[in-house]
């Protein structure tokens, strides 16, 4: 008897779980407003259920309230406590009144859930319909077989850059308490495969929310996942759904890496393939059009919209990555720049600080052949400082002879050697200042009428460093036709 009570008790207080969830209910009417806090609404085909009904008057004058119920035609009797509550009188305007309500099964009712409705009627509002709720227990123990309703929520196409999530709905169809149930999950992903206790209460519901995120290298396809509900060793319900692992494609990520030795730059990048297929794509990275002239590795530049790119050929698989390396050589440049400079400290070293221009005028003869050559050497000295015992050297050619009558202001040569077929003419100038100009002239005659060409060689103006080196300056050259000169 002992045991029977106890499974009675454990019994009613799984059911109290549930049905207490309503402790007080409003109904309200336009000026009246009906309130009720259940006392014990659990109980045997020979217990009572009773209830606390709280009705406010909200109209501007009093009002008289009339209760009665249709209940029996369910089996049960609903009555105030006292009986003499089924009318009460006059309750004042925003007074109100509280009566006990009592309900009792009267037939041999089965175990369950019943709606009780009590009418309360106001000689202003009129009626309002009051739902009451009873559970009646077998007073003897039951033995139930787990039974539960299941929902899943879920999206069917499942981006892998996102968090997705998994709404579970359970709802439990008797009083028996799965405190034991667990919701095994069961799917070739790894993210998903994953065993949760979901402990529920008799007749109690529960939503069990699931987040995951996937690799972000899933294999695209669809996919079956079956949500598996075990109690203890027993499964009690299995859910088929199945989803899709969106196709990812996008352009290659690269990270670079640079390393500067000498005037020499290294990069190198490593290029990842970050979708979930296979994917063959062109890796380019712009470079200015200096740079590309630098480029010392085998790398392939191109050139789109004005614009070159070092650019790479490249198939990748998910997830994987590859380093290409490309070197920016500009040693060639430094090489360049320390080639000129060593050429113009050279050149100023051994350059000559005089200049020399050879000059003519020419006569002409008889039919218009060549006769006469008037010769002028501008000789200029180009430094700052007085250059001392240069000597100016020029070369008549065989074919002229010198005239020897001299203009005023020349300059006579010094020395005039015959060589060869040609003649020397050798002047020399003590001294030369800085940015001073001397000009020397002198004539010659041909010693035939000239129809033809000839070139007359170039002057000499030599002198000597402070380190008694003889430094040399070379005039230009004129070719010369009867009627044109041109210098060379």
């Amino acid at each position: 008897m002992r045991l029977k009570n106890i499974n009675l008790k454990l019994t009613k207080l799984l059911i109290l779980s549930f049905i207490s969830v309503i402790l007080l209910v409003s109904f309200a009417c336009a000026d009246t407003e009906i309130t009720y806090e259940v006392i014990d609404n659990t109980i045997t085909l020979n217990e009572t259920a009773s209830f606390e009904l709280t009705i406010t008057n909200n109209a501007d004058e009093p009002q008289t309230y009339t209760l009665y119920s249709f209940a029996s035609s369910q089996g049960w009797t609903m009555d105030p406590a006292p009986l003499s509550d089924k009318v009460i009188e006059d309750i004042g305007s925003g007074d109100s009144y509280t009566v006990i309500i009592n309900a009792q099964p009267l037939d041999e009712l089965e175990p369950g859930v019943y709606s009780l409705s009590l009418q309360v009627d106001g000689d202003i509002d009129g009626v309002s319909n009051v739902i009451l709720k009873s559970y009646i227990f077998s007073s003897e123990p039951v033995s139930y077989s787990p039974s539960i309703d299941v929902q899943v929520d879920m999206d069917s196409i499942i981006d892998t850059q996102e968090v997705s999530s998994i709404l579970v709905h359970i709802e439990n169809n008797n009083a028996l308490n799965l405190s034991d149930l667990e919701l095994e999950i069961q799917c070739e992903v790894d993210e998903l495969s994953e065993t949760h206790g979901i402990g529920i209460g008799a007749l109690e519901s529960k939503t069990l929310e699931i987040t995951f995120e996937l690799d972000a290298y899933q294999q695209p396809k669809e996919y079956p996942i079956y949500f598996v509900f075990k109690n203890g060793d027993d499964t009690i319900e299995v859910i088929e759904k199945s989803f899709e692992v969106e196709t990812l494609v996008s352009p290659f990520d690269y990270e670079m890496e640079e390393e500067t030795v000498f005037f020499k730059k290294f990069v190198a990048f490593t290029v990842s393939n970050n979708g979930n297929i296979e994917n063959v794509q062109t890796f380019k990275y712009p470079v200015s059009i200096f740079n590309a002239l630098f480029i010392s590795s085998d790398s392939i530049v191109i050139e789109e919209d004005g614009q070159k790119y070092l650019a790479w050929d490249m198939e990748l698989s998910p997830g994987e990555d590859i380093v290409v390396n490309v070197d920016f050589n500009y040693r060639i440049l430094v090489y360049l720049v320390l080639s000129l400079l060593a050429f113009m400290i050279f050149y100023w070293i051994v350059k000559s600080p005089v200049d020399v221009r050879k000059g003519v005028i020419t006569t002409l003869g008889k039919e218009g052949a060549l006769h006469e050559l008037k010769i002028a050497l501008e000789i200029r000295n180009k430094s700052n400082k007085t250059l001392s015992n240069l000597n100016v050297i020029d070369m008549i050619p065989g074919i002229a002879n010198l005239e020897k009558s001299l203009e005023l202001g020349t300059i006579k040569p010094e020395q005039v050697i015959p060589a060869g077929k040609e003649t020397k003419l050798i002047w020399s100038l003590p001294e030369l200042e800085g940015k001073e100009h001397r000009i020397i002239t002198y004539k010659v005659k041909t010693k035939l009428d000239v129809l033809g060409s000839f070139s007359l060689p170039r002057a000499i103006v030599e002198h000597k460093n402070k380190k008694g080196k003889v430094k040399k300056s070379y005039s230009n050259t004129f070719k010369i036709d009867p009627g044109k000169i041109t210098t060379v």
